[in-house]
């Protein structure tokens, strides 16, 4: 090879490891863009930001889960990600497979790609989430853009049938009505554990946020209906303290941010958080003692809240279940009690007629009627035993 063929070599050499070089330098500088049936979500590092891996591109399975109408169940234990809805998806971080109703899947058709955890998020490549959850995705690249659109049948209907939070995106009236009549067994605190031991009676009163008597927008918060059984003792020595114990909201800063300017956001701090685990009477006068904080925008929040990486508080979906825990302590003697609660609000005419739009008043009607949850007058509400009481201690 001669010296001007050498040189002609070496500058293709270059030029080709530069081009390299660039792509390369792009593709790590693409950004990412997804949309669910023409939603656009929000990508940050709370909710997950996409990546690639193995040349597979991974995706935040609860937000694209969540958005696709499935709810999303976290075991720190056992690192499993519970998915449900129309297909019941189960998960474990770290491995190659996944179970789809019950039958073993790959996650991935190499069989050697097996979903991540980054950043406390689960991440699988997004085949995963079009193969094994009923979505058509959609995935092109621009130089400055990954762009990802994912459309499922049922989830634009699901939307017009009814406000957001109600229905799950992708449910019917069906699928509602059977998870919000889903058997538990109700019941209070486990009965009496010693001689001096007073069953509290306990019940969750719900109430519906826009017409009450209480002062508060919250859908639910809890009475003791025996409360004349504590008259006269000792509020420090007769209390009871009702922590939300669900992996969804807690720990409360992770889930949650505060307004702390206009369009502005801060961090929960340590005084946000302690009304949370506040302790009440046993004796309460039948007042309202630890509400559904988060889901209330009076004044009792004392601030604006909102979920991180949403523009509002995202709310459970009616005939969800949140789980609870009670210390319940007794001159000296504590038991504590974990439990469920379906979460709902009380319709009444007031808001049906003020707030429901007039094409969805009978749908909305017809489901809060069949799930025990509407009372036409103004002011009412409904006292319900919690669900699956159990004592840990």
């Amino acid at each position: 090879m001669n010296l001007k063929q050498l040189k002609k070599y070496f500058l293709i050499s270059l030029s080709l490891a530069s081009l390299l070089t660039i792509n390369a330098f792009a593709e790590g500088e693409r950004d990412f863009q997804i949309t669910v049936n023409t939603k656009e979500i929000p990508l940050n590092n709370n909710v997950g930001m996409p990546f690639v891996e193995y040349d597979r591109t991974f995706v935040p399975i609860r937000v694209v889960s969540e958005n696709l109408g499935y709810k999303v169940d976290w075991n720190q234990d056992k690192k499993l990600v519970t998915i449900n809805g129309n297909k019941k998806v189960e998960l474990v971080v770290g491995e190659t497979s996944a179970k789809v109703q019950g039958k073993k899947v790959a996650i991935d058709s190499t069989g050697k790609v097996a979903s991540v955890l980054k950043n406390n998020r689960t991440y699988v490549p997004l085949r995963f989430v079009s193969e094994q959850m009923g979505a058509k995705v959609d995935y092109k690249q621009t130089p400055k853009l990954h762009i990802i659109n994912i459309t499922k049948d049922g989830v634009q209907v699901a939307q017009n049938d009814a406000p957001e939070g109600y229905l799950r995106p992708g449910e019917t009236k069906d699928d509602v009505l059977k998870r919000a009549k889903a058997k538990y067994t109700e019941g209070n605190a486990p009965g009496k554990v010693s001689d001096k031991w007073i069953d509290p009676d306990l019940r969750t009163l719900y109430i519906d946020p826009f017409s009450n008597d209480v002062g508060m927008q919250l859908p639910f918060g809890f009475v003791t209906m025996n409360k004349d059984r504590f008259k006269g003792k000792d509020p420090n020595k007769y209390w009871v303290q009702i922590e939300i114990d669900d992996d969804r909201y807690l720990p409360y800063d992770q889930h949650f941010e505060k307004a702390v300017g206009e369009n502005q956001w801060g961090s929960l701090t340590a005084d946000d958080i302690a009304p949370l685990s506040k302790k009440y009477p046993l004796d309460n006068g039948g007042r309202i003692i630890a509400p559904f904080t988060f889901f209330d925008y009076s004044k009792l929040s004392g601030t604006l809240l909102r979920t991180k990486g949403y523009s509002r508080v995202v709310a459970p979906y009616h005939g969800d279940v949140i789980d609870y825990k009670a210390t319940i302590h007794q001159d000296g003697e504590e038991h504590v009690y974990k439990f469920k609660v379906r979460y709902g609000r009380v319709m009444t005419d007031y808001t049906l007629n003020k707030y429901v739009p007039k094409d969805q008043r009978e749908y909305q009607k017809n489901v809060f009627e069949k799930t025990n949850f509407y009372l036409p007058e103004a002011n009412s509400s409904s006292r319900r035993l919690p669900l699956n009481w159990t004592q840990e201690k």
